[in-house]
Order: C-alpha cells, then structure tokens, then sequence
C-alpha cells in the first residue's frame, strides 16, 4: 500500500482533491485501473488527462449481467409468486420435520430411506413413515439451490433459475417414483400432491416464457465470459476476490476475442427473435461504450512472467480483510465508528507483513 486516504462519499470534487494528493507524490500512474464509477472516472480524466484509463472486466461482466438478467429474473419472480410455492414449500418442509421428530420421540420404527433405494424394502415399513422422509429429501434438495452456484453471487449464480431448475428436476423424480407399480395407493398420496404443485407451476405459461428467457439471458452471459477468458473458479472459495490477472503477452489475445464475439453477435442480429435481440443489442452496447476501456496495458511487454492486472477484486479484497481485521477486535457488524475515527493511514499496518517493503 502506497497510500490510503478517507472519502466522505465518492462524488467528482472530492474524489478529484484525493487524485491531486496523489499526483504530488507520486507523480502520474502508467494507466488507471477502476470500477465503472462515473464520480471516479470524470475526476480521474480531469486530475490525468493524459493517462489511460481501463474498466474492470468483472465489474464489466457483472454489470452487463444484471441488465441481461434483471428483467427476466423479476418476471420469472412474479410468476412465481402468483403460485405461492416458496412459501407453501417452506410450510410443509417445517410440518414434515415436526411428524418425523414426533414419530421419533414416541419410538416408531424409524424411516430406512436408503435400505429401500438400494431395493431393500422391509414388509414391515410403514409406508406413511417412509412417505413423509422422502419427502422430507425432496424437500430439502430443492431448498439447497444455492450450492448449483460457486459463491460468486448474482448475477454469476442466478439463484431463481437455479431454484426453477431444481423444482424441473424434482417433477421430474416424483413422476419417476409415482409411476412404480407398488406405490400406486392412497399411502404415497402427499406425493402425489407435490407433484400435481410442481406441474401446476411448471405449466404456467408465464413461468415458461419466463425461465425461457432467463435461461436464454444467462447463455449470452457465460459466452461474454468465454470471450472475456473469466470462467468460474470451481477450487477457488472466494472466486469474487481472484485478481484473474492473464499472463504476459495475452491483452491483445483479450481485445481480438471480444471484437470477434461482437462481430458474431451483429451476424446473429439480423435472425434473432426478439427477446435474443434484447440480450445481443445490450451486449453490444456496453462493448461499444466500454471497448477501448477494455482493452489490456502490460506492465513489462519483455517479461512474460509479470501478469497483467484487469481486475480491481484485490483491492477490494484487501479491503474488506482490513473491515473483518477490525470486526475481530470488538466483534461488531457495523464499522461506522472505525471508519469514522480510525486514521486513513490504518491500511499501512498491512506492509509490516510484506518482506520486501520492509526490506
């Protein structure tokens, strides 16, 4: 950390002071680095107009998702809505746990739910029992949508496909279960009831245009992504704070990737169906405004091992580390205080762990 200093709020003025302070002692940067902040952009290019200033390729990505996503995830949401099933789900999910819990505290034979998927059922089972404990894994595999993602958070995990796609699958289960021979009776019947829900939604004409669009939006999605080289880190436990800085040499490689996806895109224009053209026309509108911002500076052009920075995840990283270092001293949430009243100096604590700034 070079320097650190305290913003009331991110506006051009103030910003602008803090960019001064910074050109007088360090004189100006090889390029700037930032999020899509208008405030910080206008004061960057008046305090150093003639430095180059790059956007952050996820910042990048994740607001052309949101516009991508947005409007069919709110659709999808308010058809969902109409149905009442998260709520209906949630109530039998808490009831299920209560009869089971119940049937346990009164020492009822308990459920073998896995005896009986390997093909081992007992004569002696009460089907009532082993009804309610696969309903109750139905249940629970459905809540547990949220794991489909890989901790990257809206719009890169689209939380409300992921649940519509579990509620697809759980039909789809429930069909396979209910269409055995030796459970066509009136014991398996509240299965049949959550069958008949999810078939009932899943019907909707309005949920399937819907999740049509969503699922259309977010393909368009994952193919910038392709073409910005930022897949999902699936090893990675905090994907939001990796630097995905590319090695030596790969900036033009970036630029030549993203005109040639915006070349196919204007190629695909013209045969699109309207909800296609939304998502392509809004592609090319931030590729348009942000193109030349997009493009890669390389540090050292002649030492391929020096990667190139494109992301501001780090920084961003760093700081929240210095907000979760503060938490463990008094174990609040709320920071106003520390903010308020530490000095901006506090991020230099960290270079006293840096061999080479010590050095």
């Amino acid at each position: 950390v070079l320097g650190s200093w305290k913003l009331s709020s991110e506006n051009k003025e103030e910003t602008a002071d803090v960019l001064q302070g910074i050109q007088q002692q360090l004189g100006d940067p090889t390029y700037i680095l930032s999020d899509l902040s208008q405030a910080l952009g206008e004061a960057a290019r008046k305090v150093f107009p003639n430095v180059q200033q790059k956007k952050c390729h996820f910042h990048f990505l994740s607001d052309v998702g949101e516009d991508l996503c947005g409007p069919p995830q709110k659709k999808l949401c308010k058809a969902m809505r109409a149905h009442k099933l998260q709520n209906r789900l949630k109530t039998l999910r808490v009831d299920l746990r209560r009869q089971l819990l119940k049937g346990c505290r009164q020492r009822q034979e308990s459920p073998r739910l896995y005896e009986c998927l390997q093909g081992h059922v007992p004569t002696d089972l009460n089907p009532r029992i082993l009804q309610q404990q696969m309903l109750l894994n139905i249940h629970e595999w459905i809540a547990d949508y949220g794991s489909d993602g890989h901790r990257e958070g809206y719009p890169f995990d689209p939380f409300f496909l992921y649940f519509h796609r579990r509620l697809q699958e759980g039909r789809h289960v429930l069909k396979e279960i209910l269409s055995q021979a030796d459970v066509k009776s009136n014991d398996f019947l509240a299965l049949r009831n959550l069958h008949q829900r999810l078939e009932h939604y899943l019907n909707d004409s309005k949920v399937q245009q819907a999740a049509r669009e969503f699922e259309e939006a977010h393909g368009y999605l994952q193919r910038l992504r392709q073409a910005l080289r930022l897949p999902p880190d699936e090893e990675s436990s905090t994907p939001r704070s990796e630097p995905y800085d590319l090695p030596g040499g790969q900036a033009e490689v970036i630029v030549d990737r993203i005109d040639a996806f915006a070349g196919k895109l204007r190629e695909e224009l013209s045969d699109a169906l309207p909800s296609q053209k939304r998502c392509i026309q809004i592609i090319l509108q931030h590729i348009e405004k942000y193109g030349e911002q997009l493009q890669l500076v390389s540090l050292d052009e002649h030492n391929e091992t020096i990667g190139i920075p494109r992301t501001t995840n780090a920084i961003e990283h760093f700081f929240r580390l210095l907000k979760r270092l503060r938490r463990r001293v008094h174990g609040r949430g709320n920071l106003r205080r520390d903010l308020l009243h530490l000095p901006p100096e506090l991020p230099l604590i960290t270079n006293l762990t840096n061999p080479i700034y010590l050095q």
